[in-house]
């Protein structure tokens, strides 16, 4: 099993051009745009993984055919060091246009003060809520919060094909790929072999 590192990240190319029009395309979508995948992270993430590393992950994901929903892009507006009724009110429309919620576990998630509230809101509404540890070394160990343990998680996996994919893995022998479960489906396959 493949988590997800920053050194990952970074070799996902997004140069200047396509930084700016990854940026572009989302700002200020209207409030009745759907997203696939509502990405749950820190706040200081943007300073803790980058700017770029998070445009890089926003890439990753959409590599899988999802759109996604990150706040400072879409809602560039939004005062996120702080919890504000307005702010609450626009995520709440938001995730409500979501389909699910990948949580982004870094050194800094567990000091959020949204990331709790984002994703209690989504697991009670659509139960489509999946953990996904970004590391800062390559590597298989990941240990987050307890609570954050009866959640599935994301992983890189080769495909049949060859390629690597993005997956929802259910306990040891249970998958998705990310674009099947984000997009509704429940009925995960069982693998040959055990994930970890």
């Amino acid at each position: 099993m493949a988590l997800i590192s920053r050194q990952v990240l970074r070799s996902i190319p997004v140069g200047r051009h396509t930084k700016q029009a990854s940026i572009n395309e989302d700002r200020n979508a209207p409030v009745s745009t759907w997203f696939d995948v509502f990405l749950s992270h820190s706040y200081r993430d943007v300073q803790a993984l980058s700017e770029d590393e998070l445009l890089q992950l926003k890439k990753l994901i959409e590599g899988s055919g999802l759109k996604i929903y990150l706040d400072w892009i879409v809602d560039p507006q939004l005062e996120r060091s702080c919890v504000t009724a307005d702010a609450a009110r626009v995520l709440r429309n938001r995730m409500d246009h979501s389909r699910s919620l990948l949580y982004a576990t870094t050194q800094t998630s567990s000091d959020s003060k949204w990331m709790p509230w984002e994703l209690g809101y989504v697991d009670a509404k659509t139960t489509r809520v999946a953990i996904l540890p970004i590391i800062d070394q390559s590597g298989n160990g990941y240990y987050g919060q307890e609570y954050l343990g009866i959640y599935p998680h994301v992983a890189r996996l080769e495909s049949q094909s060859g390629s690597e994919k993005l997956y929802v893995l259910f306990g040891r022998h249970y998958y998705l790929e990310l674009k099947e479960w984000a997009k509704g489906s429940t009925e995960p396959r069982r693998a040959t072999f055990s994930f970890w």
